[in-house]
């Protein structure tokens, strides 16, 4: 996911990052909403998902020279983490009735204002 944004600044990383998940969500939908659907009502108090949005964004910014502290960093990485994957396009889409292109679109731009909040201090 990192390699092919390496030459990128911190925000088209970030930006990348949120692109790459959302993608991967509408490109497996039924897939996804059907494991979503499987988890939420299940019994088990085990399982555990989506940890790979948060590995990658503590990856991306990890080496970066951000001034920030490690509360506002993690609290960042929950806040984007929100903004990607197939919680946000079941919300965008079912709940905000927003098509593929306007989810993504709306979520890229929640981030992007997210990110630019977080730089500006």
């Amino acid at each position: 996911i990192l390699e092919p944004l390496a030459q990128k600044d911190l925000t088209e990383v970030l930006l990348g990052i949120q692109d790459y998940y959302n993608r991967l969500a509408i490109d497996n939908e039924a897939a996804f909403r059907k494991y979503l659907s499987l988890v939420v009502t299940g019994t088990s108090n085990t399982d555990k998902r989506g940890a790979r949005r948060s590995e990658t964004l503590a990856l991306a910014l990890e080496n970066s020279d951000l001034k920030l502290s490690k509360a506002t960093l993690n609290k960042f990485k929950v806040v984007a983490t929100v903004l990607m994957g197939i919680e946000a396009l079941v919300v965008t889409k079912d709940v905000c009735q927003l098509d593929d292109r306007e989810a993504r679109k709306v979520l890229s731009w929640g981030l992007e204002k997210v990110i630019k909040g977080m730089l500006a201090g």
